[in-house]
């Protein structure tokens, strides 16, 4: 607990100082009723791929590129056209100004999803794990964020634009 404490502190007192505003993309990819999830290798939790935008880059061509590179799936152009921005969300959480663009996707056939020939080194560094999940049985180490978002494209929720 109170190693937890410290890195929470060490974490707001960073962001707060130097102020900083990021810009990064999450990826809900469906398929006949579950969801797509990696484990985040860091915190533990089973969130959507993503990742951050690069100077330069459109956020839907971030969207595919971070959905790649964590989990090792490329999305065929049917796939992409499908990709639609679902929101623009703001992440306070330990002081931080992060800005989260969501997108979403129902591939009805999952070959749309082709394995990539070489996984991305990251890969392995950021995900633990990842796994299809039926939307009616999320698992318990879901982030509180995404398993709101999906509540929101799924169950028809209120949409929050607090990530």
């Amino acid at each position: 607990m109170r190693r937890k404490f410290w890195s929470y502190l060490r974490t707001m007192i960073f962001y707060k100082l130097l102020r900083l505003k990021t810009f990064g993309v999450r990826v809900a990819v469906f398929h006949q009723g579950q969801v797509l999830l990696i484990k985040d290798r860091w915190s533990r939790l089973w969130v959507f791929p993503g990742g951050g935008i690069q100077t330069g880059e459109s956020i839907k061509d971030a969207a595919v590129r971070e959905f790649g590179e964590e989990t090792g799936l490329a999305m065929t152009g049917k796939t992409i056209s499908e990709l639609k921005q679902f929101g623009e969300f703001k992440n306070i959480s330990f002081g931080k100004n992060d800005h989260v663009y969501l997108f979403c996707a129902d591939v009805p056939d999952v070959s749309e999803l082709s394995p990539l020939l070489k996984k991305s080194p990251l890969n392995f560094l950021e995900v633990a794990d990842l796994r299809w999940f039926p939307i009616n049985d999320l698992p318990k180490t879901i982030s509180d964020s995404t398993r709101q978002r999906i509540f929101e494209m799924k169950k028809g929720h209120p949409i929050s634009q607090i990530w």
